[in-house]
C-alpha cells in the first residue's frame, strides 16, 4: 500500500462532479458516507474556471473539506452547444478521398420516419469547406497511402468560397488510432 492509499484508506473521501453548461455550472460533491452537496452557479464564459471556483467556495461554506477530495470528474456541453448552434469558428474539414459527404449522409437515420415535413439540419461543416485528401490509413493505423499536402489544396482551403475558414480539422480515417498524417494536415 502506498502513502496516498494509506492516508485515504480510513479517511472520508469526496468526489466532485462538474458540468459546465452555457448558462449554469453544476457541481455535485459526494462523500464516501453518502453525504451529497450541490452547487449551481452562473457559468462564466470569459473564464469557466471562475464559475467552478465559485461553486467549490459555496460547497466549502456548506462544510466541504477540500482535503477529502480524491476524484474530480468534469464534463461540459459548451463545445457541443457551440457546434449545434453554429456559434463556433468557421472550420474546414480535410478528409480521406471518398468521405467528403459523410457529414450530410449521417448514416441515413431519420428521427421521424414518416414525417414528410422533416428537414435535415445543416451539416456542421458546409460542403464548400470540406476537402478530400489523397491518403489512406488502414484499420490498424498503418499507412497504405501517405499524405501529400499540395500547395493547390492549401490554396483551395484558404480560398474556400465566400466564407473562408478560421481553422481546419482533419477527420481520422481510423478513429482511435495514431495517425501520423494528422499532424501534416
Amino acid at each position: 500500500m502506498n502513502a496516498h492509499s494509506a492516508r485515504h484508506s480510513d479517511a472520508m473521501e469526496t468526489r466532485i462532479g462538474i458540468d459546465i453548461g452555457g448558462t449554469f455550472t453544476d457541481l455535485v460533491f459526494m462523500s464516501s458516507d453518502g453525504r451529497v452537496l450541490r452547487a449551481k452557479v452562473l457559468s462564466t464564459p470569459d473564464d469557466y474556471s471562475v464559475g467552478v471556483t465559485e461553486g467549490v467556495a459555496g460547497a466549502r461554506r456548506q462544510g466541504l473539506d477540500m482535503d477529502s477530495v480524491t476524484r474530480i470528474l468534469h464534463g461540459t456541453t459548451v463545445a457541443t452547444n457551440a457546434l449545434l448552434e453554429g456559434k463556433g469558428a468557421r472550420v474546414a474539414l480535410l478528409t480521406t478521398r471518398g468521405f467528403r459527404d459523410v457529414l450530410e449522409i449521417r448514416r441515413l437515420r431519420m428521427p421521424v420516419l414518416y414525417d414528410i415535413r422533416w428537414r435535415k439540419p445543416a451539416p456542421l461543416v458546409p460542403r464548400r469547406r470540406r476537402f478530400e485528401i489523397d491518403e489512406r490509413v488502414d484499420c490498424n493505423g498503418s499507412i497504405e497511402r501517405p499524405l501529400h499536402v499540395s500547395a493547390r489544396l492549401a490554396h483551395r482551403v484558404d480560398e474556400s468560397g465566400s466564407a473562408p475558414a478560421d481553422g481546419a480539422c482533419s477527420g481520422p480515417s481510423s478513429p482511435g488510432r495514431n495517425d501520423p498524417g494528422q499532424s501534416k494536415a
